[in-house]
């Protein structure tokens, strides 16, 4: 293409002044920032080439009079142009190899000559298509400007000219000719000519992420915020169940029984007691399925995950969309995922506390490269930027929350940033500039009335959406429930052994207290039990092996609080027992319905109890209970940090509102009251601003770690030096480590703290 300018040009990011550029045309190359050159070189060129030049490099151009003839050149952008003949490696940056083998960041004649490789590789791409498809996309791109000039310079094969002659409508033959090629791929009876006509731009993009030979469509994020109707064409073609037996497409890819067989291998939904002519299952995944919102209530073991996991893996096949379901316990997470990935469905990931960085980065990854169309995520994940920029850059299909009750059970599950969902997928919708509501599912094993009408009242006050209630009235016939009362302590435990002596299977043992599983854990195992403790106090690495062992059967018994089992998806446990009791009527049912998920076989589910633990659980929930003096103390200490945005850890705020470090749950509390007193508009809470400190020591002892700071003193000021000692014997002495309890304890700044 001759007389085309190829530019690119680097600016100052505060002024947007023009630092550097580079520029070709023809043989003539030059790279510096001498105006006069770049007009020199540009006189006889005719349109002006580069990637993310329209949005980027255009509008620098307008900024200098002197360059006003160049900003009017007919414009070529390879950005604009790569997801339509380059689908799969559409980037919004361009591959920069040199940087590996020069020290320059950016060198923009260099990428003034990628952008020209790009263009012609783009070109090839085209003349590669069919004269159709040729056709197809020219006529609905080439009116406008991105595009036009492209196009223009591109001939086509005279034969269309001659269709539309005899036709007299173009749109019918766009149409026609969407329906030959894209037959399998989109909705037989979708609306295609008024899509021609109100988007022309954005279902050219839809039909060429479709037509890839690759099963996952890659929608880049930059495409998405640009353009972000092309959500709405996904869904128009691709998510819109027609229902009618000549459509091929619909009948393999959008109908539940397909997806089901496809996916679980089962050959129909599962009927509960009272279901009518339409299992309850089937009706969940049909309302998710047609963009309804609502609150299913299964009962534990009913085949709940599944009626959330179809839909995400059927909408993420058909147009490339990202389910999030926001579960509160990363063992229950975890479970599904793995249980996923044994029926070979790998595009479902969690990401939580339980990733190495190495696993996570790669999470994100595949994420990011529409890999994933089921990702899991703990409430607290919501207030990550991390998370937001991530999600942002995704076609969402809906939020899905599990264990809805959690909205509202106060006690030691109750998740306060529950409350912050609606505000975040506000927020999420807000980022992609995109007004059309995002659905979401809502699931619990049991939940009272006065629950249910909260969840309801949540999302209709704060997202505008009415939930529809699903519930089944179906009941664990295969359980049976036993409490036994017993007078001390020692014969409690001697019960408990002779209970787990005689079970017929695996069995789960629930306490109230951590130090309670390591306590019974040591008892069991004396009496040759095979049994592991699990709480949210241990090391990710402890849990994923304690979870593992006890699904491969390698251990039969696990003793835990309530941070295990709630969806743990293994269907022969046969006993489950409290030793302690449940601090929530609904956790119970939780707790124990994880036996017998296999309606097949009996199930035994035993509460051993004394008067004693009655007092300690009434004086437990008694102590979880925020006062308005607790969220007035909150309030105080923010303010005495006598600025109007803080960042501070939830430990820091209860120290400066004359708080015991000590208490139980500080963290949850916390947090509880600053979502108080936002709801009445006393502050904001924003997005988190994580930290990163080390957690452990390389060196053995304090003597080699000191030859350490020694022999690295250019990294540390003299006062860090000075405190490094200071620091590494309280370290070595294993007190407490985290960096507010030693910048206090010690006296030295939290930021010197930190860096030693």
């Amino acid at each position: 293409m001759a007389a085309i300018l190829y530019l690119d040009i680097e600016t100052n990011s505060q002024f947007e002044r023009i630092e550097d550029l580079g520029v070709i045309l023809e043989g003539e190359t030059y790279r510096g920032k001498s105006l006069e050159k770049l007009l020199n070189i540009s006189s006889q060129a005719t349109a002006i080439c580069g990637h993310n030049i329209f949005v980027h490099d255009l509008e620098i151009l307008k900024k200098y009079p002197d360059l006003s003839r160049l900003a009017k050149l007919p414009v070529i952008d390879t950005l604009y142009l790569s997801p339509l003949f380059r689908p799969n490696l559409c980037k919004h940056k361009l591959d920069k190899d040199y940087q590996q083998s020069t020290p320059y960041k950016n060198d923009p004649l260099a990428d003034a000559r990628l952008a020209k490789m790009l263009l012609a590789d783009l070109i090839n791409c085209f003349r590669a298509l069919s004269h159709e498809k040729q056709y197809l996309y020219a006529s609905l791109l080439q009116e406008t400007l991105p595009f036009k000039e492209f196009f223009q310079r591109l001939p086509l094969d005279q034969h269309w000219k001659k269709e539309e002659a005899i036709l007299g409508s173009k749109a019918e033959i766009l149409s026609a000719s969407i329906q030959k090629l894209f037959t399998g791929k989109i909705c037989l009876h979708a609306s295609r000519l008024a899509i021609i006509e109100f988007a022309p731009v954005e279902l050219a993009y839809v039909l060429a992420l479709l037509d890839t030979e690759k099963p996952e469509i890659r929608t880049p994020s930059w495409l998405l915020h640009t353009f972000p109707q092309v959500e709405y064409i996904f869904d128009l073609l691709c998510t819109k169940n027609c229902g009618t037996s000549d459509c091929q497409y619909c009948q393999l890819k959008l109908d539940p029984k397909q997806g089901l067989k496809k996916y679980f291998g089962f050959p129909d939904f599962r009927h509960f007691e009272g279901d009518g002519a339409m299992p309850l299952q089937e009706q969940v995944v049909r309302a998710a399925l047609t963009n309804q919102s609502f609150l299913a209530i299964f009962p534990t073991g009913g085949g709940k995950s599944l009626t959330f996991q179809l839909p995400a893996l059927i909408r993420g096949a058909a147009k490339g969309a990202l389910t999030v379901v926001i579960s509160p316990l990363v063992a229950l997470m975890k479970d599904q995922v793995d249980v996923l990935r044994e029926k070979g469905v790998i595009n479902a990931v969690a990401l939580n506390s339980l990733l190495s960085p190495l696993e996570r980065s790669d999470t994100i990854q595949r994420v990011k490269d529409g890999l994933v169309s089921l990702l899991y995520l703990a409430p607290e994940s919501l207030r990550s930027n991390v998370v937001l920029r991530l999600l942002t850059g995704r076609l969402i299909d809906r939020f899905v929350i599990d264990e809805a009750h959690c909205f509202s059970a106060w006690g030691q599950d109750f998740r306060v940033d529950y409350l912050y969902i609606a505000e975040f997928i506000h927020l999420l919708q807000e980022k992609k500039g995109n007004n059309r509501p995002i659905q979401v599912s809502c699931f619990t094993a049991t939940a009272r009335p006065e629950v249910i009408q909260e969840i309801q009242a949540y999302f209709e006050s704060k997202s505008g959406l009415k939930l529809k209630i699903f519930q089944t009235h179906q009941q664990r016939t295969n359980l049976t429930y036993r409490a036994i009362e017993l007078d001390q302590e020692t014969d409690k435990f001697e019960k408990l052994v002779n209970i787990l002596e005689e079970k017929d299977g695996p069995a789960i043992v629930y306490v109230s207290r951590v130090k309670t599983t390591i306590k019974l854990e040591e008892g069991l195992k004396k009496q040759g039990l095979r049994v592991g403790a699990y709480n949210g106090k241990m090391e990710s690495k402890r849990k994923n092996e304690v979870q593992n062992a006890f699904k491969s059967g390698e251990i039969d018994i696990i003793v835990a609080t309530s941070a295990f089992g709630m969806g743990v998806d293994k269907d022969d446990v046969s006993l489950v027992i409290h030793y302690e009791i449940s601090n929530s009527l609904e956790n119970y049912v939780q707790e124990a319905g994880r036996a017998g998920r296999d309606p097949k076989m009996q199930a035994k589910c035993i509460i051993l109890f004394n008067e004693s633990d009655l007092d300690k659980h009434f004086e437990l929930l008694q102590g979880l209970k925020l006062n308005q003096k607790e969220i007035s103390q909150i309030w105080q200490g923010i303010k005495r940090f006598k600025t109007d945005f803080i960042c501070r850890s939830a430990l820091e705020i209860a120290k400066k509102s004359g708080w015991d470090e000590e208490l139980r749950d500080l963290e949850t509390r916390v947090k509880a009251a600053i979502n108080a007193l936002e709801s009445i508009n006393y502050l904001d809470r924003q997005q988190n601003s994580p930290r990163i400190f080390a957690t452990g020591l390389i060196p053995d002892n304090f003597e080699s770690a000191m030859v350490k700071v020694k022999n690295n003193a250019h990294l540390f000021t003299a006062r860090q030096q000075d405190a490094s000692e200071r620091i590494l014997q309280y370290l070595f002495g294993k007190y407490e480590a985290r960096v507010d309890y030693m910048s206090e304890i010690l006296g030295i700044g939290k930021r010197d703290t930190a860096t030693v």
